[in-house]
């Protein structure tokens, strides 16, 4: 019959020690409060630093709350570690297979709280800083619906493995039930209290953009009172971003539709307006900046086609020239003095920039030659004379 080599004691208060044992608690409870701020904290962050090269990386509700209770469980898990790593801190034993499986399992913890540390600091910096942060990012990748199982079991793993090391000092009886149900209690806890509202940043974002944001209801408003138009939610969400793959696609498909030989639709020509007047972004472009090509919306003599091909509208025909007028009125953006240019608003400098790097000289005359061709048109009269003269620069 064999012996025994290596009997295990049942884990409890008086075994830990009393004074170890409520400082572990504490010492865990406050890195659990800790890890969660910083996590919520180093979101917001990174979500900041996007804005600098593409639109804002803004999470829907749902994306939001899963990402809360990760960052709660994660923080909790790695909160018992230090506790357990802090209770398994103790004067070596007489029995030696204990004090090498107790420092095993010390360092099992502290090795895994870091390991998760790194993994998140990790993980996290280089989505931003690869994929959320690059232009015409439009929120392709769902972490949350694509690889959601992962994010679930990392905390259960982490708890587990904290725990298999554990039972190789201790028996532990119900403590590994009881500390799963205080975990399962802590995350709600942190889920509560240390949960960041997304929309500060939100609100402090757009409000760089209230004047692109205001024109734009304006002009759907107008639309719908006038011509009984309706937009879908996908069209007037991307009008309001501005370096997505979203965006970047509608400007393109506005411009294509002008230059076919068919009438355009009347919510083609408001929805031209309001990328006109918005100066939106067509991202990369492979034509040289003088080349007519580097135009990004509809050129003078599509628009001109256009008022040709609905001489029987006058609706559209009012709006074409409205289209003309507005992107006469953004070849013709003045120049300001360095002081007024740092005071002006976000489309104010945009629209300044752009008529001076922008706009191809081509385009300029292409747009006096359609100016003094429509003003001929004894028919239009009254649309030709809101035309007003452009601006050639030297």
């Amino acid at each position: 019959m064999m012996k025994k080599r290596f009997g295990k004691e049942k884990i409890s208060i008086k075994s830990i020690g009393s004074t170890r044992f409520y400082f572990g608690l504490f010492v865990g409870i406050l890195t659990a409060f800790t890890l969660s701020y910083l996590f919520n904290y180093s979101r917001e962050i990174l979500r900041t630093l996007t804005s600098s090269s593409a639109d804002l990386m803004i999470l829907d509700q749902n994306e939001l709350h899963f990402y809360n209770y990760f960052y709660a469980s994660i923080s909790a898990v790695l909160g018992l570690s230090i506790t357990l790593w802090i209770w398994l801190h103790q004067v070596p034993s007489k029995k030696r297979m204990s004090t090498i499986y107790s420092q095993v399992a010390r360092t099992n913890s502290y090795l895994f709280f870091w390991l998760i540390l790194m993994l998140i600091a990790r993980f996290g910096t280089l989505l931003v800083f690869i994929l959320f942060s690059r232009s015409s990012y439009d929120n392709q990748l769902k972490l949350y619906e694509d690889f959601g199982i992962i994010f679930l079991l990392l905390p259960l793993v982490v708890f587990l493995y904290n725990w298999i090391s554990i039972r190789r000092v201790y028996h532990v009886g119900t403590w590994m039930a009881i500390s799963f149900f205080v975990c399962i209690l802590g995350t709600i806890t942190l889920y509560n209290f240390t949960s960041l509202d997304q929309e500060i940043i939100n609100k402090a974002y757009f409000k760089h953009f209230e004047e692109e944001h205001q024109f734009v209801d304006m002009k759907l408003e107008y639309a719908r009172a006038n011509y009984g138009l309706e937009f879908n939610s996908e069209t007037i969400e991307a009008l309001k971003k501005y370096r997505t793959e979203s965006s970047y696609n509608q400007v393109a498909i506005l411009k294509s539709a002008f230059s076919s030989n068919k009438p355009v639709s009347l919510d083609t020509i408001i929805l031209q307006i309001i990328v006109v007047r918005n100066v939106k972004d067509q991202g990369w472009c492979l034509y040289d900046k003088n080349s007519i090509n580097f135009w990004p919306y509809a050129f003078p003599s599509d628009i001109k086609k256009q008022i040709y091909l609905n001489l029987s509208d006058s609706a559209k025909t009012y709006e074409l020239y409205q289209l003309l007028l507005e992107e006469i009125n953004l070849v013709n953006t003045p120049k300001i003095e360095w002081q007024d240019y740092l005071n002006s608003s976000r489309i104010e400098r945009r629209r300044i920039s752009f008529a001076e790097w922008m706009t191809p000289k081509v385009l300029i005359y292409q747009l006096i030659d359609v100016r003094d061709s429509l003003l001929k048109i004894d028919k239009f009269e009254s649309y030709s004379k809101m035309l007003p003269e452009i601006c050639l620069s030297e």
